[in-house]
């Protein structure tokens, strides 16, 4: 029982660590752990401006080569600055461990683990700060009037990566840019200029109000709010569960704002490239419900063996369109319960998940349809590999693709 109720404190911990929220949680190097297993999604401390992100905003600027070239260098001598800061945060964290390890004292991560995190955190905005200014301060006068584009941009890809609604992880404007359309509609570039008003409000106003809940999560690690003075053994469950459904619901309106917007934007779109933006929003709002599941690439792979007897290849190609004429349903109805569960913010079964992944991912003994969708998903992939592996021998089962990690199946956003 200790040993669960540790692993739901380090799940806990991660995700509010990710969502920048916790400073303070004596489990937060667990909490990492768990993050690098599985979570994705954008779970994690404060990332650093990519190479991608630069390339954005070069294109919102329209920056000329030799502007570009010398943001280039300025970024790579940022990237190795945070990278140098990420690296110093991770060994003090690593002390800690071996400290707890010896001393068995979850005081010595309460004690130190604000620091490492607050000092990471202060050294990565300053960064970030400096970056984006010296990155300003080569524009002309016609680039520095688009430089609110490339704010809200920025807000947006550091912000919007960390929704734990379906959906609310969106951004508009990449999956419209994605398309790389010759011509993007007047239309759509009009709904796409009130996205990100109305989107940059949204996210500011939700990280405002996800710093609050951070701080009463973080007088529950220290024994107030209802904790009864025990530290963070004794937090006040039901406390806790709240807060983790008042997080989930500060995502709404930035749920919402994708969920309008994408309907207004296709519609906008002409009427050969509105199937296609429907099929980006749909596989954004439920990446793991739609994304290329483990048996699909196993399957493919598997097809393509040059190994493979004729037969085998035949059997191998019925069984992926059974496959898919049979996961297509499955798949959208568990995207449709799944959005019917987090229509209100979903914050009543939030405590339900976090034990969930703390016994392994036993969802055995939910009976909503949801589970039960979920259940039935799982265990079509299972025959099917089952069945796949009857068509194989052992050294073509080792050329198969590796499963990824399934830590966090279940959780949020149609993560399975």
């Amino acid at each position: 029982m200790a040993l669960k109720r540790t692993k739901v404190w380090a799940l806990v911990a991660g995700v509010c660590l990710g969502l920048g929220l916790l400073t303070a949680s004596p489990l937060v190097p667990v909490a990492q752990a768990q993050m690098r297993m599985g979570m994705g999604g954008g779970m994690g401390m404060p990332t650093a401006i990519s190479s991608a992100d630069v390339i954005q905003y070069g294109k919102l600027l329209k920056l000329d080569e030799t502007q570009t070239a010398t943001i280039k260098d300025l970024h790579e001598a940022y990237a190795a600055d945070h990278a140098k800061a990420s690296k110093a945060m991770s060994d003090g964290f690593e002390r800690l461990r071996q400290e707890f390890e010896d001393s068995r004292d979850p005081s010595i991560f309460q004690k130190e683990s604000p620091v490492l995190v607050e000092k990471f955190q202060k050294r990565s905005e300053e960064l970030e700060k400096s970056f984006m200014g010296d990155m300003k301060a080569l524009l002309t006068p016609e680039q520095a009037g688009r430089w609110t584009s490339v704010e809200r941009a920025n807000r947006r890809n550091r912000s919007l990566p960390v929704g734990m609604l379906a959906g609310e992880s969106m951004d508009i404007v990449k999956l419209v840019a994605a398309m790389d359309m010759a011509k993007t509609p007047e239309g759509v570039t009009q709904a796409l200029d009130r996205y990100e008003a109305e989107m940059d409000a949204a996210i500011q106003e939700r990280d405002t109000r996800r710093k609050d809940i951070g701080e009463q999560m973080q007088n529950l690690t220290r024994g107030g709010g209802g904790g009864g003075g025990g530290g963070w053994m004794n937090m006040d469950f039901e406390k806790l569960q709240q807060l983790m459904g008042d997080l989930r619901k500060s995502g709404i309106k930035v749920r919402d704002i994708n969920e309008r917007f994408s309907t207004v934007v296709q519609a906008a779109l002409p009427e050969d490239e509105r199937d296609d933006f429907g099929d980006r929003v749909k596989r954004e709002k439920f990446p793991n419900i739609y994304r290329e599941s483990h048996i699909d690439r196993c399957l493919k792979a598997a097809g393509e063996f040059s190994d493979l007897a004729t037969e085998a290849k035949a059997q191998i190609a019925d069984m992926a369109a059974k496959y898919e004429r049979e996961a297509g349903p499955m798949n959208d109805k568990w995207a449709r319960l799944q959005a019917d569960a987090e229509k209100d913010g979903g914050g009543d079964d939030m405590m339900q998940g976090w034990m969930r992944m703390a016994r392994g991912g036993d969802d055995s003994n939910d009976k909503s349809e949801l589970a039960e969708i979920r259940k039935a998903r799982r265990k079509l992939d299972s025959d099917m590999m089952e069945k796949l592996k009857a068509l194989l021998n052992e050294d073509q089962m080792d050329r198969l693709p590796r499963r990824e990690s399934q830590q966090f199946q279940g959780f949020g956003g149609g993560r399975r």
